[in-house]
């Protein structure tokens, strides 16, 4: 039976200094998520401009009430304040009250960060991984129900792989799409049989190659310092020939008759999503209710 993913979107509020609320009398404690991504383009005055880089994101999760002050890619320091929103429960890392991420032009091999906050320092240091190619699947245009699904890919030595997929199907009169992530430490991953136990179509596949520590329950921090750090350097992601009918394909598009509707891609939903996803859920003292 296919398990129906809600995604919750919540209203963010810029706070001067990007400080979380102060939530009870816990002992000091933060997990920081820390991701440094690579691109071919970026956008400036409105242009597209075709050149490496890479942009930063990340979180910083804390049951009690934690500012990021400042964090430093290489040497290059950004101020806190101007690349955090608040969230519940600590702090995202991203974009700007202009709509800019933090960003460093140019072809980045490896990568040391210093991140600093109201409860300490964390430093990491990572390579980029290896660009993939590739990226196949097991069927050409259609799935059973119930059926095992094998992606696969070449190239790369990274430490594991994203592989992100978008699955769209009905439930009565409802159109649903379920963003779906799954991690590999190999070059292929194959999904369960549970997977796609609906009638629907697969939109869209892809995978992202990553330096970092596997997300698991027993996954281990990789950066040094005041409370846990998770450091990722996220290469380039690959797409898989998509548009998979599953079973009788989506109401209203049956097999032959796909739906080309791409206004939920997955590029929407960044891959990285699945490892902040894993890492909020590593312990519940880091879910925090804001009334």
């Amino acid at each position: 039976m296919l398990r129906k993913v809600i995604l919750i979107s919540a209203t963010t509020l810029m706070l001067i200094g990007c400080e979380s609320p102060s939530a009870s009398d816990d002992a000091i404690d933060q997990r920081l998520i820390f991701i440094v991504s690579q691109q071919t383009h970026y956008y400036e005055n409105g242009n597209s401009m075709a050149a490496p880089n890479v942009t930063i994101d990340g979180e910083l999760i804390s049951p009690e009430g934690v500012k990021l002050i400042t964090f430093t890619v290489n040497d290059v320091t950004f101020m806190g304040k101007e690349y955090c929103d608040y969230t519940p429960g600590g702090v995202s890392i991203g974009y700007d009250m202009y709509g800019y991420r933090p960003r460093m032009i140019g072809n980045i091999d490896t990568v040391s960060t210093t991140i600093v906050t109201s409860h300490g320092t964390l430093t990491g240091n990572l390579s980029k991984p290896d660009q993939i190619s590739n990226a196949v699947l097991d069927v050409s245009d259609s799935l059973n129900t119930d059926s095992t699904l094998t992606i696969s890919w070449e190239g790369g030595d990274a430490d594991f792989y994203t592989i992100s997929t978008l699955y769209r199907w009905n439930s009565g009169e409802d159109r649903l799409y379920d963003f779906l992530y799954h991690f590999s430490d190999a070059r292929s991953y194959t999904f369960p049989d549970s997977t796609f136990s609906v009638n629907g179509d697969i939109l869209s596949m892809g995978v992202t190659p990553y330096n970092g520590p596997i997300p698991s329950f027993s996954m281990t921090p990789n950066m040094k310092g005041a409370g846990s750090g998770y450091f990722y350097y996220e290469g380039l992601r690959i797409g898989a020939s998509a548009g998979i009918v599953v079973g009788d394909g989506f109401d209203g598009f049956p097999s032959g008759g796909l739906s080309r509707d791409h206004s939920y891609g997955i590029d929407t939903h960044k891959p990285y999503k699945g490892i902040t996803n894993q890492i909020r859920s590593l312990s519940p003292n880091y879910s925090i209710e804001v009334e």
